[in-house]
């Protein structure tokens, strides 16, 4: 049902009434009883049921199987995470009990000796220096 605005062009009365699309207009007045009732035009009334076409439908779909598989990556973390705890307490088990201590990791070529480099390269001269950027060798 439908609620349609109605104002009578005689008496200024207006009201409310809650009609089918397909009924008629209404015609007589209920105040003044006179046959000058007009229809008002008024913003209709949106109520939205949810998804109605295919592809609001699969945005729908996808934005749940992407929680779940959020979920799923969440879950497979934490298990490798006790996984590799597991296997590191069982190695320190089988050295005596001794924490394991972690592979010292290579530093750049641009960070070792950096100070001493410096150094040296702050003596050179300007032949030196283009040199040096030439083949990367100090003399």
């Amino acid at each position: 049902m439908n609620t349609y605005e109605y104002r009578c062009n005689n008496c200024k009365h207006e009201f409310e009434a809650q009609q089918h699309f397909k009924d008629k207009p209404l015609k007589k007045c209920p105040e003044c009883k006179k046959n000058k009732l007009e229809r008002l035009i008024s913003s209709p009334s949106v109520i939205n049921m949810g998804p109605k076409t295919l592809g609001t439908m699969a945005e729908k779909k996808t934005a749940k199987m992407g929680k779940y598989a959020r979920e799923k990556l969440e879950h497979d973390a934490a298990e490798r995470r006790e996984i590799a705890d597991n296997e590191i307490q069982r190695q320190a088990e089988k050295m005596g009990g001794k924490p394991l201590r972690p592979k010292k990791k290579d530093t750049p070529w641009y960070r070792k000796n950096s100070k001493t480099t410096l150094k040296k390269i702050a003596k050179m001269t300007d032949k030196q220096k283009k040199d040096y950027i030439e083949t990367g060798k100090t003399s």
